[in-house]
C-alpha cells in the first residue's frame, strides 16, 4: 500500500493480515457473528443496541497510528464512555449480558405490524441476520471511517500529511467539547 488513494489501500489492506483495515473487518465480522448467535438463542433481538456505544470506540483505536488518530480515539472513547453511561443509567445493561429490555420495535415486526411475511420465522431469522446484525454492525463500522482516512493521510501519503497535530486538530477537538460536551 502506498498508492494514497483510500479506496485502493482498502482494498488491498483488507487482505493483509495486520493491517487496520483487515483487523476492523475481521474485528467486525466477529461482532456480527456474536450479535446474531447471541439475539437468536436468548430471543432478544436488541445485542448490537448495547453495542453502538462501544463498538465504533474500538474501531477508532485499531487505526491509531500518529498524534491524529490518536486524537480522534480518545475523543472517540470519551464520546463513548458519556453514551454507555446514560445507556446502563436507563438500564440498558444487565446481567447477564444477552438479558434486558428489547427495543419493542422488534416484537411489532417480528409480530407482522408493518408486513405480515416477517411473521414467518425464516424471514424473521433473515432479517434478524442482514438487518439487525450486519447492517447495523456496518453502520458501526463506518462511524469510523474518518480514522482510517487519517490513518491513510498518515501511512500512505507521509508526503502530504504531517504527522505532528495542527491547529486545525486542536479546532475540532475544542468544538467536539463544546458542542458534545
Amino acid at each position: 500500500m502506498s498508492s494514497c488513494n483510500l479506496v485502493e489501500d482498502l482494498l488491498e489492506g483488507i487482505g493483509e493480515l495486520g493491517c487496520p483495515y483487515n483487523t476492523a473487518v475481521l474485528f467486525c465480522a466477529f461482532v456480527v457473528a456474536l450479535t446474531f448467535i447471541v439475539s437468536t438463542l436468548s430471543c432478544n433481538y436488541s445485542q448490537v443496541d448495547k453495542l453502538w456505544s462501544i463498538v465504533p470506540a474500538v474501531y477508532t483505536w485499531i487505526a491509531v497510528c500518529d498524534a491524529r488518530t490518536l486524537l480522534m480515539a480518545c475523543l472517540s472513547t470519551i464520546w463513548a464512555i458519556r453514551l454507555t453511561w446514560n445507556f446502563n443509567r436507563r438500564g440498558g445493561y444487565k446481567w447477564p449480558p444477552w438479558d434486558g429490555d428489547e427495543d419493542y420495535r422488534w416484537k411489532q415486526i417480528q409480530e407482522g405490524r408493518f408486513l405480515t411475511i416477517m411473521t414467518n420465522p425464516v424471514v424473521w431469522h433473515l432479517f434478524n441476520f442482514g438487518f439487525i446484525s450486519v447492517y447495523q454492525n456496518i453502520i458501526l463500522l463506518l462511524i469510523a471511517c474518518p480514522s482510517f482516512v487519517a490513518y491513510t493521510a498518515s501511512k500512505e501519503c507521509a508526503g502530504r500529511s504531517q504527522h505532528q497535530l495542527v491547529a486545525l486538530d486542536w479546532a475540532a477537538a475544542s468544538m467536539f467539547f463544546t458542542i458534545c460536551g
